[in-house]
């Protein structure tokens, strides 16, 4: 695990004593000789460490809820471990199923549908393809069932900076003993590529003006800032989340006023010790932290 994944892990693993107990919001600001694959590596640890796979409601009551919804709900349904698809529900029929746009849903298998307020009035439907991946995703998320992992529609983070570079840099090969690499995005799932399918994270560029859906309504626990500009225009917006990961490039014409942007930052909020994060940057990486009292 290279230190900036390990970065990630560690405020996965190691912050909850701090943050929100002592801390309402927590500041990594890291300066670094010039971009690479912190980003997206930080990402990585976070959602290895972080992920969980979501317990389901009672299929029953989950079932009663549904038909309870006002007609034309949109809905996202992981139907019989073969597909994800949206469709609105409409209450139930005369057999006693819910009616799902244009078919009819037995109430026993109603366990692993959900609203997503942000869906739009369109139906969609997409196979679940784990292809050969299960021994991947089991390699790198012991943790969880792969089904669950690749139908997950949880934002574990959300990482903001140059489109075109996130997107080339989220195809590294990755791998563990035993399986062949894949690309990174395979585990970050971001929101961007994968949609309503399935998604761990949202990775956008920082020239966008407002969060993604799945992150519009509340922020993950860590926010990471890749570069200047993502630094300056994305750092006050990001009070509502937890861990925040602010890294400035040297090598950027803008570094040295994201840093300064920092700086005043740091002077509202109190210290911390980077080792209480059991952390150690790499070689010519500058690191500081400090935390928003709760």
């Amino acid at each position: 695990m290279d230190s900036w994944q390990r970065l990630g892990a560690t405020l996965a693993r190691r912050t909850q004593s701090l943050v929100p107990s002592k801390f309402r919001r927590l500041i990594i600001a890291a300066t670094t000789p010039t971009r690479e694959y912190a980003a997206v590596m930080v990402a990585l640890g976070m959602v290895r460490m972080s992920y969980h796979d979501r317990v389901l409601p009672d299929a029953m009551a989950q079932f009663h809820h549904l038909a309870s919804l006002p007609k034309e709900t949109m809905v996202r349904a992981v139907l019989g471990g073969t597909k994800v698809q949206l469709a609105p529900v409409a209450g139930v029929n005369h057999r006693g199923n819910l009616i799902f746009g244009q078919q009819e849903i037995d109430p026993t298998y109603c366990a692993d549908i959900s609203t997503l307020p942000w869906l739009g009035s369109t139906s969609k439907s997409w196979p679940i393809d784990l292809r050969d991946n299960s021994d991947f995703i089991r390699s790198m998320v012991p943790t969880a069932s792969p089904r669950l992992f690749v139908t997950s529609t949880r934002t574990i983070c959300a990482v903001i900076g140059p489109g075109p570079a996130l997107n080339e840099e989220s195809r590294l090969l990755i791998a563990r003993t035993n399986t062949a690499p894949k690309p990174i995005y395979e585990i970050l799932r971001p929101f961007e590529l994968y949609g309503e399918k399935g998604w761990n994270t949202v990775i956008f560029n920082s020239q966008m003006r407002d969060w993604p859906a799945p992150a519009a309504d509340k922020l993950p626990r860590l926010v990471v800032l890749d570069g200047a500009a993502a630094v300056q225009r994305w750092v006050e917006s990001t009070n509502e989340a937890e861990l925040v990961l602010a890294l400035v490039h040297r090598n950027d014409s803008g570094a040295t006023a994201a840093a300064e942007t920092m700086l005043n930052l740091r002077r509202r909020t109190i210290p911390i010790d980077i080792s209480e994060l059991q952390w150690t940057p790499p070689a010519a990486v500058e690191a500081t932290v400090f935390g928003e009292p709760a």
